[in-house]
């Protein structure tokens, strides 16, 4: 009994141990065939990304995976410049002595140097902090001639630690082939455009100069025959000789117009006073008016400061153009209104001035209103309102107050009336200090004001604060715009009375720097005297100068009396 039961027990524990040991022998299998089957999809996928970064890379005949942490390459893809015989595809490198072998083996000698650069890992990291990419065009020499090649860098790691990068190099000789054959056809265009713009232009200009000869004879005559016939035909006589004044503007509007169109029109900045330059303008529209028996209001009123700095000429023109218009489209004994406005005084010697000119006549249509501005625009109600005109006034005052930098704009109802409104920025006229003392004279008054000279270039610097110094003024230097913004915050900024402002600087620009200056809380320190001193000598760099708050804009080099005649006038004038 005792042996049966032992034997049995026995055979339990024989079948629970083969049990465990079945069981043991399946999950490895179904282990192993889960570890076979998931590196059998990672090879899949791995493969699946080869062919993708084939796909894409198509245009690109070397693809390199770079460690950067390792200092490690493996080549997806190289041509036969990146190729080393001596290792297989897919095997990693060395990345420093791979790109170096390749810069002094292929690369043409003048860019070596960008290259090696482009591809340290240093200047990699540099590249990638602000980009997820970058790319270089360099040259190879192969088989003797040169080729233009691009490199591209991207960055396939973490954003904020550049570590890993792909790096693609192809050529590009069939692209830039391709680009400097249609650069040249647009350049020919270019200058095929500009003959035919000049040969237009030309024609016009002859063609307006020769026929005003006859027609200064036909008004000639006209006024002599005058004295000699009866009131019949001085009748007949006054209306030849209003034809004749039609046809004179507009060989006048097309002259105009051809000279702006060929560039020819500068402008030519002197003082005038708006009160002489708004008189004027009714004075030559006056027999007009008075023929229609049309009231023109002036009015004035809002003007604090009267005497400007512009191209009084053109502003004058402008003006005479949108005045004309608004008397010649009102009704019989009609009105029409000119004023103008100091819109704002810009703190720094300047004022936003707007010129209004409004009549109650024939007015425009919304969908006319769109092409007003237009060369040779007539709108159709003129035609049967019995007025003759050119189309060409608007476009030429358009373009007046365009090469003055400023705006023009237009409100109009149909059968109620326009308004045409002129924006201009203009320097006001404060008395200011005599220039014509001597360099003496203007250094006696104003020796040992304290300036702050903003420069980032040290030479520059250092000529300035000798110059400065030597004319008898006190300086104090910052080496950037955000230095000067901070010291005009400081305690010690009531010392300084002008700012001498370079434009280019690296970390704060001239013209940020002066309108953060502009917006201090303290009105006194926001209207420090700013003379812009830069490189930048265009009139267009004026403009923005002017804009930004500056109350001068200099050009370099430096005309040292000029310099001091300027400081010396815009320190007088804050001062007033």
């Amino acid at each position: 009994m005792f042996i049966t039961d032992v034997t049995d027990e026995k055979e339990r524990r024989l079948a629970e141990t083969t049990a465990i040991v079945n069981e043991k022998e399946l999950t490895i299998k179904n282990l192993t065939e889960q570890y076979d089957q998931e590196r059998k999809l990672i090879h899949q996928e791995h493969l699946r990304r080869l062919e993708v970064i084939e796909g894409l890379s198509i245009n690109y005949d070397s693809i390199l995976y770079v460690d950067l942490v390792s200092n490690k390459l493996l080549p997806y893809r190289a041509s036969v410049r990146m190729k080393d015989n001596s290792e297989a595809i897919y095997k990693s490198r060395n990345y420093r002595n791979y790109i170096s072998r390749y810069i002094d083996a292929w690369i043409y000698h003048e860019d070596r140097t960008l290259v090696r650069e482009a591809l340290s890992i240093k200047g990699i990291k540099k590249n990638l902090i602000h980009a997820k990419t970058y790319f270089k065009n360099y040259r190879i020499v192969e088989n003797g001639e040169i080729v233009h090649m691009q490199l591209r860098v991207v960055n396939v790691g973490s954003e904020k630690n550049i570590t890993q990068v792909v790096i693609g190099i192809r050529k590009i000789e069939e692209e830039r082939k391709r680009d400097l054959k249609q650069m040249q056809v647009l350049e020919d265009a270019l200058v095929a455009s500009k003959r035919a713009n000049i040969a237009k232009n030309t024609f016009l200009s002859n063609m307006s100069h020769d026929m005003r000869t006859p027609l200064n004879a036909i008004f000639g005559y006209t006024a002599l025959v005058k004295n000699c016939v009866d009131e019949t035909a001085r009748i007949y006589l006054d209306k030849i000789d209003a034809s004749g004044r039609q046809l004179l503007e507009l060989i006048d509007n097309v002259l105009q117009i051809s000279q702006l169109e060929a560039g020819e029109i500068m402008l030519s900045e002197s003082k005038h006073s708006i009160r002489s330059i708004v008189d004027r303008v009714v004075k030559t529209v006056k027999p007009l008016a008075d023929e229609k028996n049309v009231i023109v209001a002036v009015d004035l009123s809002n003007v604090n400061h009267y005497e400007i700095i512009c191209d009084g000429e053109k502003l004058e023109q402008a003006l005479m153009h949108l005045l004309n218009n608004a008397v010649k489209y009102s009704n019989f004994g009609a009105k029409t209104h000119i004023a103008v406005t100091e819109v704002q005084d810009l703190h720094n010697g300047y004022s936003v001035y707007r010129f209004d000119v409004i009549d109650n006549g024939i007015g425009i249509d919304s969908n006319a209103l769109k092409h007003i501005f237009e060369p040779f625009e007539r709108i159709r109600n003129t035609t049967f309102s019995g007025v003759y005109g050119t189309g060409l006034g608007l476009t030429i005052a358009k373009r007046y107050i365009e090469t003055m930098s400023g705006s023009i704009s237009v409100e109009s109802e149909l059968n109620k009336g326009s308004k045409f409104s002129v924006t201009l920025n203009c320097k006001t006229v404060i008395d200011e200090p005599n220039l014509t003392d001597t360099i003496e004279d203007l250094v006696d008054k104003f020796c040992g004001r304290k300036i702050l000279v903003v420069d980032d270039n040290e030479i520059n610097m250092e000529i300035e604060t000798e110059i400065l110094t030597d004319l008898g003024f006190e300086v104090d230097t910052a080496a950037d715009g955000d230095i000067a913004v901070k010291k005009m915050q400081s305690p010690q900024a009531s010392e300084y009375a002008l700012i001498i402002m370079d434009i280019q600087m690296p970390r704060m620009d001239g013209r940020t720097a002066t309108r953060q200056i502009r917006s201090l809380p303290d009105k006194k320190l926001a209207a420090i005297p700013i003379i812009a001193l830069s490189a930048n000598a265009f009139v267009s760099d004026k403009k923005l100068s002017r804009e930004s708050g500056m109350d001068e804009h200099l050009a370099k080099p430096v005309d040292v009396p000029l310099l001091l005649k300027t400081i010396c006038s815009v320190i007088s004038a804050k001062s007033l």
